[in-house]
């Protein structure tokens, strides 16, 4: 009974000989150091559970914009991976017409010129665009 009375809805002592819902509507408050009405409690009380549910939110925003992204940064600047060293090349053509016995080599070299900034008439292509990815996908 002590239990069911600290819910909202049968939170405070209805008057002595209490019969009608008017009645139950004037109970009062009788817990250690809390005495009053129970309509200034339930406001009170209620205003507290917004207040934490405000405050909850606030906190969530925070730990998914600021804690988690820096963390994550952080842990890009200390941990090397495989993926810093990735290249991904799309749209390569599966067999070559002519020299097909040296296509790994021909790429090797394209690439390795591309990264040492040797572009010369002899590895270039008209449209050829070199762009380094970045960590959001798109170019730097």
């Amino acid at each position: 009974a002590t239990l069911a009375r600290t819910t909202i809805a049968n939170l405070g002592v209805p008057p002595q000989g209490a019969l009608g819902e008017q009645d139950f509507q004037e109970r009062s408050l009788e817990f250690p150091g809390c005495f009053g009405d129970i309509h200034t409690a339930t406001l009170t009380l209620g205003l507290l559970d917004a207040a934490a549910v405000l405050f909850l939110l606030v906190a969530i925003t925070w730990f998914e914009l600021i804690t988690i992204p820096e963390t994550v940064a952080k842990h890009r600047r200390m941990h090397v991976s495989p993926e810093a060293f990735a290249l991904a090349v799309h749209h390569l053509p599966r067999q070559l017409a002519e020299g097909h016995l040296q296509y790994e080599e021909q790429l090797r070299t394209h690439f390795e010129a591309l990264l040492t900034a040797s572009v010369t008439q002899d590895n270039v292509a008209v449209g050829l665009q070199v762009v380094r990815a970045s960590d959001k996908g798109g170019p730097v």
